[in-house]
């Protein structure tokens, strides 16, 4: 999750090299997900893309208004310092767990169409995703390189 919240992402989208940031509550599937992407195909695109990458585990209910709280601080740090139609990816992780919550029941546990009432034009998208078996891992990140185009 991270140390320091202060200011996260101070000075991270004044770089030229392509950058996504992924982030959530300790034991989501983060590394998994990180780890499954660097061992199995290789995802090439020529154009520079910016995005955040939010994982959340769909299993764990009585952690979700947690989640929600940082998913919320962390994208009221960011409004105005980086471009509002930067996308934002939630990965449903664990969504093989049974039990576990719908990319929909995420949406609203989450309160995403909240943030566009806070002014915030971003574009978001939950992907229901398994980070053991690589399910919607790619399909979350060719989402996030669709919307990055619109940029």
């Amino acid at each position: 999750m991270g140390t320091t919240l202060g200011k996260p992402f101070v000075g991270l989208f004044q770089e030229t090299e392509p950058r996504i940031v992924l982030f959530g509550l300790p034991g989501t599937g983060k590394s998994s997900i990180l780890h499954k992407l660097k061992t199995g195909e290789v995802l090439s695109t020529n154009m520079p893309t910016v995005g955040f990458v939010y994982v959340v585990d769909t299993k764990d209910r009585e952690r979700m208004e947690e989640t929600k709280s940082f998913l919320h601080m962390v994208m009221d740090e960011i409004q105005g310092n980086v471009p509002d139609n930067v996308a934002v990816l939630v990965y449903a992780n664990k969504h093989e767990v049974p039990g576990a919550m719908t990319a929909y029941e995420i949406s609203n546990e989450l309160d995403l169409a909240s943030l566009r009432q806070k002014n915030w034009q971003r574009n978001w998208h939950v992907q229901s995703s398994c980070a053991l078996s690589g399910d919607g891992l790619h399909e979350g990140l060719d989402w996030l390189l669709k919307n990055a185009e619109r940029m």
